[in-house]
């Protein structure tokens, strides 16, 4: 796919779905819960303690976000976290490294910078927790929620299938390293205010 192309196919993306989070109302948000999975371009600070180049926890990184700098690769709010605000949510989405407690029901940010769908993506930066690790942690909040809500595992996998099939839920997969049209797409709907 050409340049022109990937322009249009991320700009038709885009718009549709700003356009079908536009009609949020004040109030409870429009979904249970938001899970998160992808690389830097939606990581809220799960790298930060890892072993690895691939890190935002630092100046300038977070110049312009309200708690300063948090993990997230970029010098305000992710995309993600736009998404969040736009479907309804209080807060941000808490990264998987530091979700405790009832904060998995809103969901978890499982995206970590450097990853990619191959588990080698990203190795010369350091760690990372590769697409297949967040998987598994995705897993590992299925079992919490089951905990939390007082019922077996399988019941709670079975209330995030539902959601899932039933559009209740949204998770977003971003795997967009070195996709410097998202990135662009992303700053241009921030500098018109349309983020």
């Amino acid at each position: 796919m050409n340049s022109t192309h990937q322009k249009i196919w991320w700009s038709v993306f885009l718009i549709l779905l700003l356009s079908n989070c536009q009609h949020r109302v004040d109030g409870a948000p429009q979904v249970p819960c938001f899970f998160i999975f992808g690389d830097s371009f939606s990581d809220s600070g799960n790298n930060n303690l890892l072993v690895t180049k691939a890190k935002a926890n630092f100046k300038p990184y977070g110049i312009d976000f309200p708690q300063g700098p948090t993990g997230r690769f970029t010098n305000g709010r992710t995309i993600a976290d736009y998404l969040a605000e736009l479907l309804g949510f209080d807060g941000f989405i808490p990264s998987f490294v530091t979700a405790t407690g009832k904060d998995v029901l809103q969901g978890v940010n499982y995206a970590s910078g450097a990853a990619g769908i191959r588990n080698e993506t990203g190795q010369h930066l350091g760690d990372r927790i590769t697409l297949t690790r967040q998987l598994i942690n995705y897993q590992l909040t299925v079992a919490q929620i089951a905990t939390l809500l007082g019922g077996a595992a399988a019941a709670a996998a079975d209330q995030l299938s539902a959601y899932s099939r039933s559009e209740s839920a949204v998770t977003i997969i971003s795997i967009t390293t070195s996709c410097r049209i998202c990135t662009q797409q992303a700053r241009n709907l921030h500098r018109n205010n349309m983020l």
